[in-house]
């Protein structure tokens, strides 16, 4: 696990958050790995990575909270569903069924004592993350926010 953070902040500090998601993707079953930003009462979808080098679909650039998986990820520490239909959890969701595999934990900012946004692995067909693989999925949330931070000051100035 040690040589893997060092490979992803290596990769973070040199390459930048995109080519660290195409990381992650690489080591998961997943097509899909994104991050989304939780602002007010929505989800943004900040950053996206396509295993098969597809564009974003347009209903994933904002996805409602209410309508959203990652209130689950972030209500219960993480989310693991490898078949969203079949997962009574989300049986609120217009999204179930629709995005077939789903998982997620939360990007915390302790210092504003906030949930900035999610981390997930996602596809449209059954996948499964093995115990290790989410283990990375939650390390990898922790590293990645100041890199998140240093963005959005850029952006802003």
């Amino acid at each position: 696990m040690y040589g893997f953070l060092k490979e992803l902040e290596n990769v973070l500090g040199k390459q930048g958050v995109d080519e660290a998601l195409g990381m992650l993707n690489r080591r998961v079953e997943c097509r899909f790995t994104a991050i989304f930003e939780l602002l007010d009462d929505r989800l943004f979808n900040k950053h996206f990575y396509d295993r098969l080098g597809q564009p974003r679909a347009a209903f994933l650039e904002s996805v409602p909270w209410v309508d959203s998986f990652c209130q689950i990820a972030v209500r219960e520490g993480k989310l693991s569903s490898p078949d969203t239909a079949a997962d009574d959890r989300l049986d609120y969701s217009p999204y179930q069924g629709i995005v077939t595999s789903y998982h997620a934990v939360p990007i915390m900012d302790e210092a504003l004592q906030r949930v900035w946004g999610t981390l997930c692995h996602f596809d449209v067909v059954q996948t499964d993350l093995t115990d290790p693989q989410f283990q990375e999925l939650r390390m990898s949330a922790y590293l990645l926010l100041p890199y998140l931070r240093a963005e959005a000051r850029r952006s802003d100035g």
